[in-house]
């Protein structure tokens, strides 16, 4: 149900009904309750949110100041471009998280606040090898030779979606460059399928960028 003038925005689920928006403005629906399949990506996610909770806990206390500190200096921002304040725990799972899924180690030391990567710019293509396999090949300006790529993927989507929002999962990480990313995404595609892509720069600071997306059409081999 489209809904006008009530609101400014809406986002989110209260009781059984869930509220959002798209380009043809702010709707109601129906809350429906997620499957879990528990599949690997899950499975992996799941294990890098607790390795990070873990993380935190075994921190002195000295040590979870410097992250309250760091929390309150950086600028944070949602889903929707609002400025939030995170905790120390909560920025220093969002930064060990990313770093885990980028392949990196985790940091006990906070970042420099506001150092943050700008947003990267790339293409990805698809291509048909091994099939159902999907190999992705990358273009982007090459990062700090000690940062790293955490790259995501979508469920294929239309010709008609131009703004893909998820869910998304960890399909790889690749090196600064973009060499030889391994893709562990297995799905049954065909030539001209479009995949949504995400990537963010991730630096072994605990720094990392905002996620860039791009739409990765597949072709054959």
């Amino acid at each position: 149900m489209l809904i006008k003038g009530i609101f400014t925005s809406i986002s989110g689920s209260i009781g059984g009904v869930t509220g959002s928006h798209n380009k043809g403005g702010q709707y109601l629906r129906a809350r429906t309750v997620p499957v879990n399949p528990n599949s690997l990506a899950q499975q992996r996610a799941r294990s890098d949110f607790t390795t990070a909770i873990t993380g935190w806990s075994a921190l002195t206390d000295a040590q979870r100041g410097t992250w309250n500190t760091f929390a309150g200096e950086q600028s944070w921002t949602n889903g929707l471009g609002d400025a939030i304040q995170l905790s120390g725990q909560q920025a220093y799972i969002a930064c060990n998280s990313k770093l885990l899924g980028a392949g990196l180690a985790v940091v006990v030391v906070p970042p420099v606040p506001n150092t943050m990567p700008a947003m990267p710019v790339f293409t990805a293509t698809g291509v048909l090898a091994n099939s159902p396999q999907l190999d992705l090949t990358f273009t982007s300006p090459a990062g700090p030779s000690t940062s790293r790529w955490m790259i995501q993927a979508g469920r294929k989507c239309g010709p008609g979606v131009t703004a893909y929002k998820g869910p998304w999962r960890i399909i790889a990480n690749a090196g600064a460059d973009f060499v030889d990313p391994t893709p562990n995404y297995y799905e049954a595609f065909t030539t001209g399928d479009r995949i949504p892509v995400r990537a963010c720069q991730v630096n072994d600071d605990g720094t990392y960028s905002t996620a860039s997306d791009a739409v990765a059409i597949i072709t054959a081999v």
